[in-house]
């Protein structure tokens, strides 16, 4: 009896693997895969992980865009009311401060520079290349999770095994955060791409694998359940294809296996091949750095400053602005200039901020600090409206020291002194205001204003014989004319751009080089007296 329970054991078992075996014969005489299974979770979160990665590209590029149009706004703000604040002082530009303009100058436009040059090109094409990436890759992860159902059919599975495969969009999100999708308005962040190597992406799974390594759990995944009748698998032979499709941004494939992963650890020659995610690695490793913006000056860093050092070296260390033979001395030269960045800041910044500009001059009629204005229209404005006031008021103390010296050098004549006194019959004021004039209201109306001696000499204004003797010297031969025309004809003859011989100044024939010299030193002697007045 036991025998024959004993036959019976091993006759059913020997018809379970002859079953076994028939079925497994039957799938490969036909070609049906055996795997039909979901992404394991650990391929296809890493695979969303990469793509929101890149969003953090066009983030970037848009902080470091703003970081270089902030940074050439700040300089020129900075250097438009440095140059106010000195004409408002009246003040001398030394040297410490003159490359300080000259850096703030040199800053705003490198910014500018470097954005017209490449700045904004490798920004866009970073961004767009990181949203083409992404975009096939989200797109393949929503067709993959669009198959889940209910009935334990699915692409993507919700863990390592087991038959719970994702279904839809929403459960893709809530299965992994990564795989959302932010369609909000970029905004600026100063963080670069963390997944994106030298060679390729540094995900745990970037080597890839078959549809044997990456799938397991859940049951008839269209897309990963190859059959000898499916076309994308080399025309329906069941091997695999010649040209193998690529998917998902170029992270996927199929072979006769299924759905397979493809190893992308090294990108480095492979932009025929995988397109999308080679251009989106190459723009990243090119936007990898993230902008300081510009924002004060910063005294113990100024030598390695590319846009301070030809102006250290012209105005600090008195060379050639391309010599860099003595930069190895340049910070220790800044240093003494400018002691550090606390100091420097109370003067070139706190103090001018502080400066207040009357309601006049601001563009909303109040007063307000010159550190509160940062519209440059308005702070050049400002600037000019100083810097004209400034030079009226030169040009008004060149005048003045003129006639001074016309006073003491040149003594007119009682006949030259009529004739400046015969400018002002309108007007007793101006009469009166003369040193040597009376006005006399009983004379006829081209007669009022008369030249009077002795206001004259009480007034320190004396007066010389008319000169009538013949001119012996060079300056003689412009004294001796009498009117204009004549004491211009000295200078007939001169070739173009010559120095003339003689001009006409305050009713007078003079020579030209006495004037020359004597305007050189009313300016200088202006100029003093505006630092001392």
């Amino acid at each position: 009896m036991e025998s024959m329970q004993m036959d019976d054991s091993r006759s059913t078992l020997f018809k379970i693997a002859l079953a076994a075996l028939i079925v497994t014969l039957y799938a490969a005489s036909t070609c049906e895969a055996a795997v039909a299974n979901a992404l394991k979770k650990s391929y296809w979160s890493e695979v969303c992980d990469l793509a929101k990665d890149s969003e953090k590209i066009p983030k970037l590029a848009l902080h470091n865009l703003q970081a270089a149009a902030q940074s050439g706004q700040a300089a020129l703000t900075r250097l438009l009311r440095l140059m106010a604040y000195h004409e408002i002082k009246r003040s001398t530009v030394d040297n410490k401060t003159a490359a300080l303009l000259q850096y703030l100058a040199k800053k705003t436009g490198a910014e500018l520079q470097g954005l017209a040059r490449n700045g904004a090109a490798t920004a866009i094409t970073a961004t767009r290349d990181a949203a083409r990436f992404q975009g096939l890759v989200m797109d393949f992860m929503h067709l993959l999770a669009s198959t889940g159902t209910s009935d334990n059919k699915g692409c993507l599975n919700t863990a390592e095994s087991g038959t719970n495969p994702v279904q839809g969009h929403t459960a893709l999100e809530a299965a992994h955060t990564s795989c959302g999708i932010d369609f909000s308005d970029v905004t600026p962040a100063a963080e670069t791409a963390k997944l994106i190597g030298p060679t390729g992406p540094t995900i745990s799974k970037k080597n890839g694998g078959d549809a044997n390594a990456i799938a397991r759990g859940a049951t008839t995944c269209n897309i990963n359940s190859v059959k000898s009748t499916w076309k994308m698998v080399d025309g329906a032979t069941g091997g695999n294809p010649t040209v193998q499709p690529s998917m998902g941004g170029n992270i996927f494939t199929v072979d006769s296996t299924g759905l397979k992963m493809d190893a992308l650890a090294d990108l480095t020659n492979k932009a025929q091949s995988h397109p999308f995610i080679h251009a989106h690695h190459k723009v990243t490793l090119q936007l990898n750095t993230t902008k300081t913006q510009f924002s004060e000056i910063k005294v113990e860093t100024l030598g390695q400053d590319p846009d301070f050092q030809a102006a250290a070296r012209y105005y600090l260390l008195g060379k050639n602005p391309t010599d860099s033979s003595g930069d190895a001395n340049l910070q220790s030269k800044i240093n003494a200039h400018y002691t550090n960045s606390v100091t420097l800041k109370a003067i070139v910044e706190t103090a001018v901020d502080s400066e207040t500009i009357p309601k006049e001059l601001t563009d909303n009629g109040t007063q307000q600090n010159l550190g509160s204005i940062t519209d440059a229209g308005q702070l050049l404005k400002i600037y000019l409206h100083y810097h004209n006031v400034n030079i009226a008021a030169l040009n008004n103390r060149i005048e003045k020291l003129q006639e001074e010296s016309t006073k003491i050098q040149t003594p007119k004549t009682a006949e030259d002194k009529q004739k400046l006194c015969d400018k002002h019959h309108a007007s007793q004021t101006n009469s009166d205001a003369k040193d040597f004039c009376t006005y006399d209201k009983t004379e006829s109306t081209d007669k009022k204003c008369k030249y009077n001696a002795t206001k004259a000499t009480a007034n320190g204004a004396p007066v010389t014989q008319a000169q009538t003797s013949v001119a012996t010297t060079a300056s003689d031969r412009c004294i001796k004319h009498k009117d204009k025309a004549n004491c211009e004809k000295e200078n007939d003859g001169l070739a173009a751009g010559a120095k003339a011989h003689c001009r006409w100044i305050e009713d007078k024939c003079k020579d030209s080089i006495f004037f020359l010299n004597k305007k050189l030193a009313l300016i200088a002697g202006a100029f003093v007296s505006l630092v001392i007045f």
